[in-house]
């Protein structure tokens, strides 16, 4: 794309309004993939991590028979549940939020690849006007010498024949590309506007139902060790059965 550049002032204005938009968009859109990532990888570290708070409640019941042993079994069962929760919600914006903006970044890419394409496409066509424009001049100046065999002067006239040869394939590489993106550009700029509408939508209302979900879960893992702490006569949490010094 950024050989373009040098021939910005010979493309269409709008174009290149579109292909640095393009450009633009594809460097955010890498960027708000790299984020998606990391939230799965912590949605991920999350899980794990409640896993073995849950294992290691478990470990510190075993260690109390009295009334908290119930609390830390409610501590452990929860925590359970809520990672399992957790891990659904890691695998479910993998699925449809990071994936497709993955795809979209590679969407992106293919249409960089097309442009570049077209870059390419004016550059030869730009080159081969100014070699024909070198070929018109060197056969007027051959026309103009007094007493030049003719066969040079057939010689220019062909070569001048084979560049204007080499316009024409060249025009003709170049709109056919132009004809190709105007179509893919329109289709592009429908479904981008639709997808990402619907994929911001989706993951905004995913995140505040993950938020209540967690809201219930730590406060049913509350009122469960309320219930346990009230059934077993602890108030705020007190010693349970502590094995007797030897």
């Amino acid at each position: 794309v950024a050989a373009s550049r040098s021939d910005d002032n010979l493309e269409d204005a709008d174009y290149i309004k579109v292909r640095d938009y393009i450009n633009n968009l594809e460097a955010h859109l890498v960027e708000a993939h790299r984020q998606a990532a990391r939230l799965i990888k912590k949605e991920t570290e999350l899980n794990g991590a409640l896993e073995e708070f849950g294992h290691a409640a478990e470990q510190l019941g075993k260690f109390d028979d009295g009334p908290m042993r119930g609390s830390f079994d409610v501590l452990c069962g929860r925590s359970g549940q809520i990672a399992t929760s957790s891990r659904q919600r890691a695998h479910t914006l993998a699925c449809n939020f990071e994936a497709p903006l993955k795809e979209m970044a590679r969407t992106i890419k293919c249409v960089q690849t097309t442009m570049a394409d077209r870059a390419a496409a004016l550059s030869q066509l730009t080159q081969a006007k100014s070699d024909l424009d070198g070929r018109k001049v060197k056969l007027a100046k051959l026309r103009g010498t007094p007493g030049l065999k003719e066969e040079k002067i057939t010689e220019a006239e062909r070569e001048v024949e084979d560049g204007e040869a080499r316009v024409r394939a060249a025009k003709l590489s170049y709109d056919s590309i132009v004809a190709r993106m105007t179509e893919e550009m329109n289709r592009f700029q429908k479904e981008r506007a639709s997808d990402m509408s619907a994929l911001l939508r989706d993951f905004a209302l995913a995140q505040a139902q993950a938020a209540a979900e967690n809201a219930r879960a730590w406060s049913a893992m509350l009122a469960d060790i309320q219930q346990q702490q009230a059934a077993g006569g602890v108030n705020g949490g007190g010693p349970g059965t502590v094995p007797s010094a030897v």
